[in-house]
């Protein structure tokens, strides 16, 4: 004969299952709203092409280049951006030389 706590134990065990799996949503379901909020707080991403035909009418005044791979800055014309390109000594030069003041920031300046 089987003990009553081993019963007992054999039908909790759906229900722990099912409650278990109800966290595991409702945590997938808030991790997916909080990481939809911040992609709608980042600014717009930009091409290559249209980061340089912006630097070079001089829209651009000043860029945050972070971790040599990610630009922002903001455009006298079409606001905040951010574009996704390796970033080389030389390439910071033609910045600099087109009047663009360049800052640095890598994610280890980020971490308190």
């Amino acid at each position: 004969m089987i003990a009553p706590d081993r019963i007992a134990a054999k039908r909790r065990r759906p229900a722990h299952i099912a409650l278990t799996l109800f966290i595991a949503i409702c945590a997938g379901l808030l991790a997916a709203v909080a990481t939809s909020n911040f992609l709608q707080r980042l600014p717009p991403e930009i091409s290559k092409t249209e980061f340089f035909s912006e630097v070079d009418e001089r829209h651009v005044d000043k860029v945050v280049i972070r971790d040599r791979e990610l630009i922002s800055g903001t455009s006298s014309t079409r606001g905040a951006f951010r574009v996704r390109m390796p970033v080389d000594d030389l390439l910071v030069h033609e910045l600099r030389s087109r009047g663009v003041v360049v800052e640095f920031e890598t994610s280890s300046d980020l971490i308190p």
